[in-house]
C-alpha cells in the first residue's frame, strides 16, 4: 500500500489538539438499538473549569455518574460462529450436469497425497501462508480484507476452453464473510496480479471479483457479481465446498456450487491464463482453510441447451461494482454489507510505523506516543475522555475506520472514534462512537460550545459483534452520507443514525477511562475513504 503524504502545516496545529470531556451517566440498554428515526436522547451540561490554553477540558458534572449496579457478567474474550442462515436464492440457470462427473478424468489434478508436492509454492508471505499438511493444503490469509493467493503449477499454456474446481474445507471461520475460491483466468502465473476471483463465504454467500494490480496507484478490484445467498454452500466451520468455474473463447464463465450452475458473467478482459486458489480473512483474525483437490479440465464437454442463454451479466458498465471507486449509494441501501469489501482501497491508510500523523506528546490527560510494535500507544490520565485528531484533510461524506485494542481495561473503559469536528484546533464538537470493556457501544454527541453531550445511541450490548474484556482488538467504521451515520464492528452493521448537526469534519481516536487512571489504548491502523461521488 502507498501511503498518502501530509502536509506539516496540518500537522503542527493538530499535534497539540488533544481534547477531553468529562463522565457521563444514563441507564444501559440491553436490547439492540434499530434504526432511530431522529435525534433523541438525554442531555447532561458540564460544568466549567480553568483550562490549560493548548488543550480543552470539561469536567465532569457536579453530580456523580450513576453507574448500573448490576453488571453485566464478563464472559472471557470469544469469537462466535457465523449465526446468519441465508435463504437458498441461487440464480436460476438450468442445470448443466457435475461438469467433474461429465468429463471423466481430469488433465491434470493434485490431491496433496504425494511425498513431495511442487505443484503449489509452500512459503509465508505478507498476504499469507501456505504448507502441505496431512494431504492438504492448509492455506492461511493473514491480512484483515486482503486476499492472498497459490497459483497451480500445471506445467501448461494458459487456459483456454477448460473447466477448473477446488474442494476447500474451513477451519475456524472468525466471521460470517470469511471466504476462500478459485482465482483464475490469470495471464501471469509469475506475477499474478490480474484475474477474477469466484469465492464462497463462511456464511453462505457467493461472489465474481475481477482485480487488477497493474491499475496505479494501489490496483482495482471490481464486483462483477455481488455477494449472492446460495442454499448450496456448506456453511461455517468445518465445512467442505467444491467450487468450479468453465470458460469458453467468448469470455463466457458459468460457475458451480458442489457440482451445480449457480450463476455465469461474460468478460474478454482476460481471455486466457492460469489458475490457483485464493483465501480472504474478513475480520482482524486470520482465516485458514483445506485445499483437498485442485483441477482442471481441457476443452471439457459442455451441454449447451441445458445451459440455455445465461444469466445476462456481462460487462456493461453500469451493472458492475468498481469496489475502490467508493460505493457509497450501494452501502447506505445495503447497510449489511461489510464497508470493507464494498469501498475496496482506502483514500488513506496509516499503518502507524511511526506517530507523524497523530503526534508525540503528554499533557494531565493524555500521554499520546508511537511504541516500537507499530502502534500508537494512548494512556488515559484522568477518569475522562480525551482525544488525537489525525493530520488529515477535513471529510464530508466518507468513511472512517480504526482497529483499536485494549490493554488491562475495567467494565465500562471505553475507546472509539471521534468524528466530524469541525474546527481541528478547537476540536470541541463531534461525535463519539465508542465501544466498552464489557462489550456495548454508543454514540454521542459533543457540543463544547454549549458543555452539552447529547446521548443519540446509549450504551447498546452486543457481545455476538464487539471483542471485549482486556485484550480485546475491534475494527470499528463509520460511514457517512449527508445526515446518515452508519456503525459497524468487526465488518458487521451494528445500526444507524440521522443527523445534520455536522455534515463534515476532522476525525481521530479518543479514550474515556471509567474507573481508573491509566487505562491504555493501541491504535494500530486508520483509513479514511472520500465519496467521490458526492464532490
Amino acid at each position: 500500500m502507498i501511503k498518502k503524504g501530509i502536509p506539516v502545516l496540518i500537522l503542527v496545529a493538530l499535534v497539540l489538539t488533544s481534547c477531553n470531556l468529562g463522565d457521563l451517566g444514563g441507564q444501559l440498554s440491553e436490547v439492540a438499538t434499530a434504526t432511530l428515526p431522529a435525534i433523541q436522547g438525554d442531555t447532561e451540561v458540564l460544568e466549567d473549569l480553568a483550562t490549560p490554553t493548548s488543550v480543552q477540558v470539561l469536567a465532569p458534572t457536579a453530580t456523580e455518574e450513576e453507574i448500573p449496579t448490576e453488571e453485566p457478567t464478563v464472559e472471557p474474550t470469544e469469537e462466535p460462529e457465523p449465526t446468519s442462515t441465508p435463504e437458498p436464492t441461487p440464480t436460476e440457470i438450468p442445470d448443466t450436469g457435475d461438469p467433474a462427473a461429465i468429463n471423466g478424468d481430469a488433465t491434470w489434478m493434485e490431491d496433496f497425497s504425494g511425498a513431495n508436492i511442487s505443484t503449489f509454492v509452500q512459503d509465508e508471505d505478507w498476504y499469507s501462508i501456505g504448507l502441505v499438511k496431512d494431504g492438504t493444503l492448509e492455506f492461511t490469509g493473514k491480512q484483515s480484507q486482503i486476499p492472498g493467493w497459490r497459483m497451480a503449477i500445471t506445467g501448461t499454456s494458459p487456459l483456454g476452453v477448460s473447466y477448473m474446481e477446488a474442494t476447500i474445507q474451513n477451519s475456524v471461520c472468525n466471521s460470517g464473510s470469511d471466504s476462500s475460491g478459485l482465482y483464475f483466468r490469470v495471464p501471469n502465473s509469475h506475477t499474478p496480479d490480474q484475474g477474477y476471483l469466484f469465492g464462497i463465504t463462511c456464511g453462505g454467500h457467493y461472489y465474481l471479483w475481477r482485480w487488477n494490480g497493474k491499475t496505479i496507484p494501489e490496483g482495482q478490484m471490481e464486483a462483477l457479481i455481488p455477494m449472492t445467498s446460495s442454499g448450496l454452500i456448506n456453511l461455517g466451520t468445518g465445512a467442505v465446498n467444491r467450487m468450479g468455474v468453465t470458460t469458453d473463447n467468448d469470455g463466457r464463465m458459468v460457475m458451480y456450487i458442489n457440482g451445480v450452475a449457480v450463476d455465469e458473467y461474460t468478460s474478454s478482459v482476460f481471455p486466457t491464463g492460469y489458475f490457483g486458489v485464493f483465501v480472504r480473512a474478513a475480520s482482524l483474525n486470520p482465516f485458514t482453510v483445506k485445499v483437498e483437490q485442485a483441477a482442471y479440465w481441457a476443452n471439457p464437454k459442455v451441454n449447451e441447451e441445458q445451459v440455455g442463454s445465461g444469466s445476462g451479466n456481462t460487462d456493461n458498465e453500469d451493472d458492475k461494482v468498481v469496489l475502490d471507486k467508493y460505493n457509497f449509494d450501494y452501502l447506505i441501501s445495503n447497510p449489511t454489507e461489510d464497508p470493507g469489501i464494498v469501498l475496496g482501497a482506502p483514500t488513506w491508510r496509516d499503518h502507524l510505523n511511526s506517530s507523524a500523523n497523530w503526534g508525540a506528546f503528554k499533557n494531565e490527560y493524555l500521554i499520546s506516543t508511537g511504541n516500537q510494535n507499530g502502534e500508537l500507544e494512548l494512556i488515559g490520565l484522568k477518569t475522562e475522555a480525551a482525544w488525537v485528531l489525525a493530520a488529515t484533510p477535513k471529510i464530508g461524506d466518507g468513511a472512517i475506520e480504526l482497529v483499536l485494542q485494549n490493554n488491562t481495561c475495567q467494565m465500562w473503559d471505553s475507546s472509539g472514534i471521534f468524528f466530524r469536528t469541525p474546527d481541528a484546533e478547537e476540536g470541541d464538537r463531534g461525535y463519539l462512537f465508542g465501544v466498552t470493556c464489557n462489550g456495548y457501544y454508543y454514540l454521542w454527541l459533543w457540543d463544547g460550545k454549549s458543555d452539552k453531550m447529547t446521548k443519540l445511541i446509549d450504551y447498546t450490548k452486543d457481545i455476538d459483534t464487539l471483542n471485549f474484556g482486556s485484550g480485546a482488538r475491534n475494527r470499528l467504521d463509520v460511514v457517512l452520507v449527508g445526515n446518515t451515520i452508519q456503525l459497524y464492528a468487526n465488518s458487521t452493521y451494528l445500526t444507524s443514525y440521522y443527523d445534520d448537526t455536522h455534515l463534515e469534519g476532522y476525525f481521530g481516536v479518543f479514550i474515556r477511562p471509567q474507573y481508573a487512571e491509566g487505562f491504555t489504548v493501541y491504535l494500530d491502523e486508520a483509513s479514511y475513504w472520500i465519496n467521490e461521488s458526492a464532490e
